[in-house]
């Protein structure tokens, strides 16, 4: 009699167990997915900044490449990504006094990204000079 009462206390033992092992399990794997997804989340917005500085350096080479061309060019020049249009910049090029200001406004997708730098008359001399132009 002592054994059955024993049974009858233990019953539902089984199927607790059960369900405390499924309920972990679950978290555990919600918890690894939310870390997944938080992972990819982020390394997308790293690949996005890396390849917008990427293009902002392109600009500016793109900017000091006409000027070595065309030492005195003033204005606007715009270039798109063949492979993706949604980036691309405008470069703006102002002459001041021997130097020149450089503004690119670099687009990805709904972001525009604004980058300038000051060239000097010296720095332009010296890219010209390292590649056999006065």
């Amino acid at each position: 009699m002592l054994s059955n009462n024993r049974k009858k206390n233990r019953s539902g033992y089984a199927l607790l167990m059960c369900l405390m092992v499924v309920g972990v399990t679950s978290s555990i794997v919600l918890t690894l997915f939310n870390a997944l997804r938080l992972q990819t989340a982020e390394s997308r917005a790293r690949r996005e900044i890396i390849a917008n500085h990427a293009l902002a350096d392109g600009a500016l080479e793109h900017a000091l490449a006409i000027l070595i061309d065309q030492p005195k060019f003033e204005g606007k020049v715009g270039f798109q990504v063949p492979l993706d249009p949604s980036r691309g910049y405008t470069l703006v090029v102002e002459q001041a006094g021997g130097d020149v200001n450089v503004t690119a406004y670099v687009q990805s997708g709904a972001n525009t990204q604004l980058v300038q730098r000051l060239l000097t008359e010296a720095e332009l001399a010296n890219r010209r000079g390292a590649l056999g132009l006065k």
